[in-house]
């Protein structure tokens, strides 16, 4: 993909300074790995830092002071451009919608036209619920016992997990995440949340909206 600087500026919605009419931006990178036909973009503490790179053209809110005489675009806010730019020029692979041939479903499992993304070695559990627009990155688990037992005279004895998980639209599970069935009732997740790899949800934890 090739685009000017003035084309930048009119799909980020910013104002353009030292302008360069003959310059083609051809990929987006960050501040160390960009290139002359890099786009890239700084947030303070790396804004004093950015005339060191050798990207083409630098991305910096308003109150950003000049920079070299290289140009710039200003927006708002830069880290929200930078992932528009990442889109445009990187967009996603477009994968046929389809359940795999390898994936093992349920007879009684309901799938319903939710556009959800599930990768290889995930595991949904009986009686989890997922809305729309979920992702589920490798390995997740969704629903797997919660940890609960009952101590008596120094043994340890199983407490029966009978609740479910409730993953509410737009949530992204990362990989080798593992979130408990609740004990009674559900183990919950807000619309819009994030959660990282490799981070464990206990039994019966509610998190809010856009964590």
């Amino acid at each position: 993909m090739e685009k000017s600087v003035k084309e930048l500026a009119e799909f980020l919605h910013g104002t353009v300074e030292n302008d360069n009419p003959e310059l083609i931006v051809t990929g987006v990178a960050g501040l160390v790995e960009a290139g002359p036909q890099d786009i890239s973009f700084a947030v303070p503490p790396h804004v004093e830092h950015c005339h060191l790179s050798k990207a083409g053209v630098m991305v910096l809110s308003p109150a950003d002071p000049e920079l070299d005489g290289r140009p710039v675009i200003r927006v708002e806010n830069p880290r929200f451009a930078f992932a528009a730019l990442l889109e445009l020029f990187r967009p996603q692979e477009e994968v046929e919608r389809v359940i795999s041939n390898l994936a093992y479903v349920a007879p009684g499992a309901r799938i319903g036209a939710k556009d959800c993304t599930i990768y290889p070695n995930v595991t949904v559990r009986e009686d989890c619920v997922l809305g729309d627009r979920v992702i589920l990155q490798a390995g997740a688990v969704i629903g797997g016992d919660g940890f609960g037992y009952i101590t008596q005279n120094g043994k340890h004895s199983k407490v029966l997990q009978t609740g479910n998980v409730i993953l509410h639209d737009d949530v992204e599970i990362g990989n080798n995440t593992c979130i408990d069935r609740a004990t009674a009732n559900s183990t919950i997740v807000g619309k819009g949340t994030k959660i990282d790899n490799l981070v464990h949800l206990g039994h019966n934890d509610i998190l809010g909206e856009n964590c």
